[in-house]
Protein backbone atom coordinates (compact mmCIF):
# COMPACT_ATOMS: atom_id res chain seq x y z
CA UNK A 1 0.00 0.00 0.00
CA UNK A 2 1.16 3.50 -0.78
CA UNK A 3 2.15 5.68 2.17
CA UNK A 4 -0.57 8.06 3.37
CA UNK A 5 1.47 11.03 2.11
CA UNK A 6 1.13 9.74 -1.47
CA UNK A 7 -2.58 8.92 -1.62
CA UNK A 8 -5.90 10.54 -1.08
CA UNK A 9 -6.77 13.70 -2.92
CA UNK A 10 -9.85 15.54 -1.73
CA UNK A 11 -12.79 16.43 -3.96
CA UNK A 12 -11.56 20.00 -4.49
CA UNK A 13 -8.09 18.75 -5.45
CA UNK A 14 -9.53 16.19 -7.88
CA UNK A 15 -11.76 18.87 -9.45
CA UNK A 16 -8.71 21.13 -9.84
CA UNK A 17 -6.83 18.34 -11.63
CA UNK A 18 -9.75 17.85 -14.03
CA UNK A 19 -9.93 21.55 -14.90
CA UNK A 20 -6.24 22.15 -15.59
CA UNK A 21 -3.95 19.21 -16.16
CA UNK A 22 -1.64 17.38 -18.52
CA UNK A 23 -3.19 14.17 -19.85
CA UNK A 24 -1.58 10.89 -20.73
CA UNK A 25 -3.54 7.92 -22.09
CA UNK A 26 -2.97 4.30 -22.93
CA UNK A 27 -5.16 1.26 -23.50
CA UNK A 28 -5.98 0.75 -19.81
CA UNK A 29 -5.71 4.16 -18.10
CA UNK A 30 -6.04 7.88 -18.47
CA UNK A 31 -3.67 9.74 -16.16
CA UNK A 32 -4.22 13.41 -15.37
CA UNK A 33 -1.37 15.34 -13.73
CA UNK A 34 -1.31 18.77 -12.22
CA UNK A 35 1.84 20.37 -10.86
CA UNK A 36 1.22 22.01 -7.50
CA UNK A 37 3.55 24.55 -5.94
CA UNK A 38 4.74 23.61 -2.48
CA UNK A 39 3.90 19.92 -2.93
CA UNK A 40 6.86 17.73 -1.97
CA UNK A 41 5.38 14.33 -2.81
CA UNK A 42 3.40 12.92 -5.71
CA UNK A 43 -0.20 12.29 -4.57
CA UNK A 44 -2.59 9.92 -6.30
CA UNK A 45 -6.31 9.32 -6.62
CA UNK A 46 -7.66 6.35 -8.56
CA UNK A 47 -11.18 6.53 -9.96
CA UNK A 48 -13.21 3.53 -11.09
CA UNK A 49 -16.67 4.04 -12.52
CA UNK A 50 -19.64 2.09 -11.20
CA UNK A 51 -20.43 1.34 -14.84
CA UNK A 52 -17.14 -0.53 -15.03
CA UNK A 53 -17.53 -2.54 -11.81
CA UNK A 54 -20.85 -2.61 -10.00
CA UNK A 55 -19.58 -4.14 -6.77
CA UNK A 56 -17.40 -2.08 -4.42
CA UNK A 57 -15.23 -5.16 -3.84
CA UNK A 58 -14.33 -5.23 -7.52
CA UNK A 59 -13.63 -1.49 -7.69
CA UNK A 60 -11.41 -1.71 -4.61
CA UNK A 61 -9.52 -4.67 -6.10
CA UNK A 62 -8.77 -2.65 -9.23
CA UNK A 63 -7.58 0.26 -7.10
CA UNK A 64 -5.30 -2.03 -5.07
CA UNK A 65 -3.74 -3.44 -8.24
CA UNK A 66 -3.02 0.05 -9.55
CA UNK A 67 -1.76 1.34 -6.17
CA UNK A 68 0.63 -1.63 -5.95
CA UNK A 69 2.06 -0.84 -9.37
CA UNK A 70 2.41 2.86 -8.51
CA UNK A 71 4.23 1.95 -5.30
CA UNK A 72 6.83 -0.03 -7.26
CA UNK A 73 7.52 2.99 -9.49
CA UNK A 74 6.98 5.76 -6.92
CA UNK A 75 10.52 7.16 -7.23
CA UNK A 76 9.97 7.99 -10.93
CA UNK A 77 7.03 10.36 -10.29
CA UNK A 78 7.55 14.09 -9.82
CA UNK A 79 5.68 15.98 -7.06
CA UNK A 80 2.14 16.92 -8.02
CA UNK A 81 -1.41 15.61 -8.07
CA UNK A 82 -2.24 12.60 -10.24
CA UNK A 83 -5.69 11.21 -11.03
CA UNK A 84 -5.81 7.77 -12.63
CA UNK A 85 -9.00 6.84 -14.48
CA UNK A 86 -9.36 3.12 -15.12
CA UNK A 87 -10.82 2.14 -18.50
CA UNK A 88 -13.03 -0.82 -19.39
CA UNK A 89 -10.18 -2.62 -21.16
CA UNK A 90 -8.40 -2.94 -17.78
CA UNK A 91 -11.23 -5.10 -16.44
CA UNK A 92 -11.27 -7.17 -19.64
CA UNK A 93 -7.52 -7.79 -19.33
CA UNK A 94 -7.82 -8.85 -15.66
CA UNK A 95 -11.30 -10.37 -15.35
CA UNK A 96 -12.91 -10.21 -11.94
CA UNK A 97 -14.43 -13.33 -10.39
Amino acid sequence: MLPKTNRGLGKDEIDAVFTKSATSKNEYFTVLKKEVEGETNPRFAILVSKKLAKRAVDRNRMKRLVFDQIQKELATYKPGHYVVLIKKSFEQKRPLP
